[in-house]
């Protein structure tokens, strides 16, 4: 039976949100289009009447981002090589500068210990891979983009969006043909509690404070500094 180690990825692995900084990095290579500045007012629009909460509660309800879909529609049309390339560039010059060093520590300590390693993770797909290539990561479970064709970016992605409990129904689907276990799972805030709640002993990551919630759980709490 293969012992496997869970990681989320923002926030846990690396000290910030990777998704949309993602999209703005690409929008900053790119020509702006019609589509862009049209869903840039939208946005705006949104967070300036309020209605983003709303669309948040939804989203925590029916375990999808509308802000994160309208996001990706900016970038339909892209080229799936150019993507790809952004993807280099973003991690190289944003991803690795950022990446936790207690927690990259840990990953590599699970490793040595015989463990399976799993990102799954609500962000991107082209940027992650680099970093299980780099990190010897043997299952990822993300968000892939959905391409036509003629790899052109079709602006959304493949399934549903990896959050809350689709973390564990699509690592379940990955792992479905394998005998395995679990051991240690590591995310950082309550919306991780489905793939803690899985393994031997889930671990919450903390920034520098504790966070109270845990307290009410069965997880431990790491905090770097």
């Amino acid at each position: 039976m293969k012992k496997i180690a869970l990681f989320d990825f923002c926030q846990t692995l690396c000290d910030f949100e990777t998704a949309d900084p993602f999209v703005d990095y690409v929008k900053e290579h790119v020509d702006p289009t019609k589509r862009m500045l049209v869903i840039s007012y939208l946005l705006s629009f949104f967070n300036r009447t309020g209605l983003n909460i709303f669309f948040d509660v939804i989203g925590h309800i029916f375990h999808y981002s509308i802000n994160k879909k309208l996001l990706l529609l900016e970038l339909k049309g892209i080229d799936k090589q150019k993507i790809d390339d952004l993807a280099l560039g973003y991690y190289k010059s944003k991803i690795k500068p950022h990446l936790i060093p207690e927690m990259i520590s840990i990953l590599k300590t699970e490793k040595n210990r015989g463990s399976e390693i799993a990102i799954v993770s609500a962000s991107y797909y082209p940027f992650l891979q680099l970093f299980c290539a780099d990190f010897d990561v043997d299952y990822l479970v993300t968000n892939e983009f959905l391409y036509s064709k003629d790899n052109v970016f079709e602006g959304k992605i493949c399934e549903k969006d990896c959050i809350y409990k689709n973390k564990v129904s699509r690592l379940r689907t990955v792992l479905r043909d394998k005998s395995y276990i679990v051991v240690s799972s590591y995310g950082d805030s309550k919306s991780d509690s489905p793939i803690l709640s899985i393994a031997e002993q889930g671990f919450v990551i903390s920034h520098k404070y504790h966070k109270p919630w845990v307290e009410k759980t069965s997880f431990k709490e790491i905090i770097w500094k």
